[in-house]
């Protein structure tokens, strides 16, 4: 974990994923998938919220985020021009989509 987010300088992080109550009790690492890398994250000492990313609270859930990882299989359902309603509300604006097929973090690209 303190090689990919140093817990030295605890940030801020804000998560776009699926949070239907019943799909997190049956399997949290289904509904989202890289729930082990959230967890590693805050035991280090950042602050973690997830939330699922409805357009009348994507500004309010990225509000003095330093960073926001969204779950791929949210991306169908995010507003257009998501990533720049995001960015507008961070404090830092470093955005990574997790992509389910690869599992990994690609950056999101901002103008």
């Amino acid at each position: 974990m303190e090689e990919m987010l140093s817990g030295a300088m605890p940030r801020h992080i804000a998560v776009i994923a699926f949070t239907e109550i019943k799909a997190l009790q049956q399997d949290i690492s289904q509904a989202i998938p890289f729930v082990g890398l959230l967890l590693g994250f805050a035991y280090i000492g950042h602050a973690v919220w997830v939330f699922e990313g409805h357009p009348s609270a994507l500004a309010a859930g990225c509000r003095d985020a330093d960073l926001l990882l969204v779950d791929s299989g949210m991306l169908p359902y995010l507003p257009g021009g998501w990533s720049d309603t995001a960015a507008s509300a961070m404090r830092r604006r470093e955005i990574y989509v997790h992509d389910r097929a690869a599992f990994q973090l690609k950056r999101v690209v901002l103008p």
